[in-house]
């Protein structure tokens, strides 16, 4: 670490100086007529990658027994990994203790890592999953499943209660009087005759 900055400035000054020589040598590649692939690959390789890395936008890293692992928020995973259509419905899930963290009751900011098992309860139905990946971003459906992976006893326990929940008998409470012509046909229609 520099103590006053000075070989830092100078270090980005170099950064950018090389940048501008590639970008001078990506026009002459164009304007020769060479193939699009070189000039593209003449402008991203670089000898010294710390600028191009400190501008990505990803998840600060914890180091694990000599591992680089990458962590999000909690509130951020659940959203992009599309349990809750805003980050406000999954901090308020947290908060109300609808979501667990290797058996642990978490805070929304609680940073998760793959490999970390998570106990969610949806309304009527708990999901028991393994993060296998972190991200920061909401992408679609299709990527979102790609974060984690379901426990098969935690998919077969919702199938089970689903089953139980269609197919269960609905609940007629008894009237003082009997039913009139507008209860008659809702348990007709609910009966399905």
């Amino acid at each position: 670490m520099p103590d006053d900055g000075t070989e830092a400035v100078a270090a980005a000054f170099a950064d950018s100086a090389e940048t501008a020589a590639r970008a001078l040598v990506v026009s002459d590649l164009f304007l020769s007529g060479a193939a699009p692939h070189a000039a593209r690959e003449a402008m991203t390789a670089t000898r010294n990658p710390r600028i191009i890395t400190s501008m990505r936008r990803e998840s600060p890293d914890v180091r694990r027994e000599g591992a680089v692992q990458r962590t999000v928020r909690l509130d951020k995973w659940l959203w992009a990994a599309r349990f809750f259509k805003s980050r406000a419905l999954a901090v308020e899930a947290i908060t109300g203790g609808k979501v667990a963290v290797n058996a642990e009751r978490v805070k929304p900011s609680r940073e998760v890592r793959a490999g970390d098992q998570i106990r969610l309860r949806l309304g009527p139905y708990e999901h028991v999953l393994t993060v296998t990946d972190v991200s920061e971003r909401r992408g679609p459906a299709s990527q979102a499943v790609l974060l984690y992976s379901e426990t098969t006893e935690s998919r077969a326990a919702r199938e089970k209660l689903h089953w139980q929940l269609k197919h269960a008998s609905p609940v007629i409470e008894r009237g003082d009087a009997r039913p009139n012509k507008k209860d008659r046909r809702d348990l007709r229609r609910l009966k399905g005759s």
